[in-house]
Parts: C-alpha cells; sequence; structure tokens
C-alpha cells in the first residue's frame, strides 16, 4: 500500500501523463479550433518535454512543450496529399 501510495505522490508531482482533454485545450489557442474539435495523436513524454499531433477541420498542427504541458506551440505542418495514404486528411 505504501509503494502505491508513492507512486501516487510521484506521478501527481512529474505532472506526468496529460489526458486527451488537457491536450486539446492547450492546443486550442494555438490551432484556432474549439477544444472538442480537436483529435490529438502521436502523444509522447520525455524527460523534459512533451509532444503531439492535433488535427482539426482536416488540418494538422504538431504541438510541444515542456513535460508539464507549460511554453506550449502548435505548428501548422506541411502535409503532402497522398491519394488513400494520408488519414482522413484532404488537401487545401
Amino acid at each position: 500500500m505504501r509503494a502505491f501510495a508513492l507512486a501516487v505522490l510521484a506521478g501527481t508531482l512529474c505532472g506526468c501523463v496529460a489526458t486527451t482533454g488537457e491536450l486539446q485545450a492547450i492546443s486550442s489557442g494555438d490551432t484556432g479550433c474549439s477544444p472538442d474539435a480537436i483529435s490529438i495523436a502521436d502523444y509522447q513524454l520525455h524527460v523534459n518535454t512533451s509532444s503531439w499531433t492535433a488535427t482539426c477541420h482536416n488540418n494538422a498542427f504538431f504541438c510541444s512543450g515542456t513535460d508539464q504541458l507549460k511554453d506550449v506551440h502548435c505548428k501548422h505542418e506541411v502535409v503532402t496529399y497522398i491519394p488513400g495514404a494520408n488519414e482522413g486528411l484532404r488537401p487545401h
């Protein structure tokens, strides 16, 4: 039981894994989309950084920030459209 309590405390202190809702909300400002219109993929948590892809209205954005979701910025990804290969993305 003590080990479980320590694991929960460590997870709380490090700000570890973000929820989809948190990533949608933090991506909203740079993407110009409402959080509920954003889908999240490829979330990766590293030692001091995190990254993910936010997609809305057929536009993909590469987002990154600290492991505690601070200093987050999303940049529009230029996607080369290949018919049948770009899962749900359409050319602009």
